[in-house]
């Protein structure tokens, strides 16, 4: 695993489907659908921010870690909770602080 893909780089990735590994390690098509940007962090002088992701499955998965894995982005382990389902699909969101 490499070090956390930044703001840009996941604004970059808008609409990018990733494959979210669930608890079988079953691969989940997850789309990015919104990287939203909140502040800077205190703790590091970084941009903090949001990324929500939908999935077409009709599944809610539970909040913990999941692997997502990205063809130009890599593979990484994000803290997922479910949002709840918006007429498409299910959506869940990973905050970076």
């Amino acid at each position: 695993m490499s070090e956390l893909p930044t703001f840009d780089q996941f604004a970059g990735s808008i609409e990018d489907t990733f494959q979210l590994l669930d608890a079988t390690d079953t691969a989940l098509p997850a789309q990015l659908i919104e990287v939203k940007p909140l502040g800077i962090s205190a703790a590091d002088n970084r941009q903090a921010f949001s990324l929500v992701f939908r999935t077409r499955d009709s599944r809610i998965l539970p909040q913990r870690l999941y692997q997502l894995e990205h063809p130009r982005l890599g593979c990484h382990a994000l803290f997922l909770v479910p949002l709840g389902p918006d007429g498409q699909g299910m959506r869940y969101e990973a905050i970076f602080n």
